[in-house]
C-alpha cells in the first residue's frame, strides 16, 4: 500500500522475530546436546515385573535401565548414579504407564 510505512515496519519485525526464534531454538538444542554428552545414556532391558522396583498389576511389560552416572532433567542433573524402571501395557481398554527414577548412590 502506498504511504503505509507501518506495513514495512511490521514485515521487518516479523522477519526479526522469526530469526530470533530460530536462533533461540538452535541455541537450546546445541546447549542441551552438549550437556547430555557428558553423562551416561540409560540402556533399557526387559525384566520380569516380579523383579522390578514397581508394584504393578499383572499383565504389564516391565523394563529397567542399567545404573548410569550423571543425571537428567528429571533428577536436576545431580551427581551420583541412577536407575530407571518402567511398566506399561493395557488394562480394561486403557493404556497404563508406571515410571520410577531411582537414585542408587549420591
Amino acid at each position: 500500500m502506498v504511504g503505509d510505512p507501518g506495513g514495512q515496519q511490521k514485515g521487518k519485525f516479523m522477519v526479526a522475530s522469526r530469526s530470533l526464534c530460530v536462533s533461540t531454538v538452535a541455541g537450546f538444542a546445541l546447549g542441551w546436546a552438549g550437556t547430555a554428552v557428558a553423562q551416561d545414556t540409560p540402556r533399557w532391558s526387559e525384566v520380569d515385573c516380579a523383579q522390578s522396583r514397581l508394584s504393578t498389576p499383572p499383565g504389564l511389560q516391565c523394563k529397567a535401565s542399567q545404573n548410569y552416572a550423571g543425571g537428567d532433567s528429571s533428577t536436576g542433573s545431580a551427581g551420583g548414579t541412577f536407575r530407571r524402571w518402567l511398566a506399561s501395557g493395557r488394562m480394561n481398554g486403557a493404556g497404563v504407564f508406571y515410571y520410577l527414577a531411582e537414585a542408587t548412590s549420591l
